[in-house]
């Protein structure tokens, strides 16, 4: 089988992908839908069928730490591939010769609860979310200067002037952390972190609550811009989303 150069990658959210599969679904042709949980990266990635993933696609699917589910659909000489890596765990292998959506349209109507902490020095957004929608978030700034980059003993007084700044910081913080999700704490099924990946690390260590929370975390999302209400709920919108593979091969 040759490919054709047309792999694209998408993100889209729950109503999308439920679109696009049951448009799959209701489409004539011959349909194949295979589901896996998640995978070790070092697993040789066997697929039944015959169905073959471009390397990339492999890549993805093997890293997935939700697992991944597979629609093939022929339409005369071609068959359409469609890869989704899903926003929560697939929960049991399945192969089917025909599009199944059932699994996937659980996952994406899932309510499931989620703890959400945001953190960046100087600011951070906390919240606890059921299905889609938060239901309860508190967002708050603290002063926390930036490095200073001269020597000598100013320079000494300056860090630890800061790093008694980021020690409040956290303190409060986690005090709000406590306030807002210890109510839940026993309802939610996943946590999210999001900000700075040595802010999170650090927040985790002076923070004594988040070691309550035992929860399966849900890949991180970093890089995101000073925690507010606004980041708080796309960060939301962003864990709901798939990441869709789409390519065509022809025999």
């Amino acid at each position: 089988m040759n490919w054709k150069e047309n792999l694209s990658e998408k993100r889209m959210n729950p109503e999308a992908v439920r679109r696009m599969i049951g448009l799959l679904a209701s489409t004539r042709g011959t349909g194949t839908s295979l589901y896996s949980p998640p995978i070790k990266k070092d697993d040789d990635l066997q697929l039944p069928g015959g169905i073959v993933l471009p390397e990339e696609v492999k890549i993805r699917a093997q890293g997935s730490s939700t697992g991944f589910a597979v629609f093939s659909q022929r339409q005369n000489t071609e068959t359409e591939h469609n890869l989704v890596l899903p926003p929560f765990p697939v929960g049991k292998a399945l192969a089917a010769s025909y599009i199944e959506t059932a699994p996937l349209i659980q996952i994406l109507e899932g309510q499931y609860v989620i703890g959400i902490i945001l953190i960046r020095l100087g600011s951070f957004a906390f919240g606890v979310s059921k299905g889609q929608n938060l239901i309860t978030s508190k967002v708050g700034t603290g002063l926390v200067h930036g490095r200073h980059r001269q020597g000598g003993s100013s320079a000494n007084r300056f860090a630890r002037h800061r790093e008694k700044q980021i020690e409040v910081f956290f303190t409060r913080a986690c005090s709000y952390l406590r306030e807002y999700l210890e109510p839940h704490i026993k309802e939610i099924d996943y946590m999210l972190y999001g900000g700075a990946w040595t802010t999170i690390q650090e927040f985790k260590k002076q923070c004594p609550f988040t070691g309550l929370l035992k929860q399966p975390e849900l890949p991180s999302l970093l890089n995101l811009p000073d925690p507010r209400q606004t980041v708080l709920l796309k960060a939301l919108e962003r864990t709901w989303s798939s990441r869709v593979f789409t390519w065509t091969g022809q025999q």
